[in-house]
């Protein structure tokens, strides 16, 4: 009895064996998925945006221009983020040819006897190598002077910057409200904030 106890044993353990293994063969069979080890983002999850435009070594990030009410002789101001890749370079100039303004110019915002002035900057603003320099409210910015028609969201500003080494890069800025603007600011003065600052994230 003990031998045919013994002999019933060993083959319900092979049964479980062989049903154990058909079990592992069919989670590895070829129809099956395969795990991705992947670590690449899927898109729409980057936390960098794609650039808008791109020369050589420059690229051009979250460029808008801000929407006017319609006065005439008004001026508006275009901010966005410039990306030096690889070597420094310096932004020197804009235009917007062809366009409703009668002078293009680089202007910053300082303070002065207790109130906030823009002026014009002939010679530009350095942007170092793997760095950024940011245009934004209430700094750095690209002064639209002397519009003959209305800026309204959605229009968009046929701009071109001048660069020292780059050259001539002409891109399209869409007009957008102040308050609708990826800076997320709303109001007040002019016209940009912004400093020209290494980018220390590597990218």
């Amino acid at each position: 009895m003990n031998s045919l106890a013994r002999s019933t044993r060993r083959i319900g353990l092979l049964m479980v064996s062989v049903l154990v293994l058909s079990l592992v063969a069919a989670c590895t069979d070829d129809d099956e998925p395969a795990v991705s080890t992947d670590m690449t983002a899927s898109p729409g999850t980057s936390t960098e945006t794609a650039p808008v435009a791109r020369l050589g070594h420059i690229e051009i990030f979250d460029a808008w221009a801000r929407a006017t009410p319609g006065i005439a002789d008004e001026n508006s101001a275009a901010y966005m983020r410039i990306r030096a890749t690889g070597e420094p370079d310096r932004l020197v100039g804009a235009a917007w040819d062809g366009g409703p303004v009668r002078e293009v110019q680089l202007h910053e915002t300082v303070m002065e006897g207790g109130s906030m002035q823009m002026r014009e900057v002939p010679a530009g603003w350095e942007i170092p190598a793997e760095g950024t320099l940011e245009l934004a409210r209430g700094g750095y910015h690209v002064m639209l002077i002397g519009l003959s028609e209305q800026l309204e969201p959605g229009d968009t500003v046929h701009l071109t910057l001048v660069f020292e080494r780059a050259g001539e890069l002409t891109f399209d800025v869409p007009v957008r409200e102040a308050t609708d603007a990826s800076s997320g600011t709303s109001g007040g003065g002019d016209m940009g904030s912004a400093t020209a600052t290494p980018t220390m994230s590597g990218n």
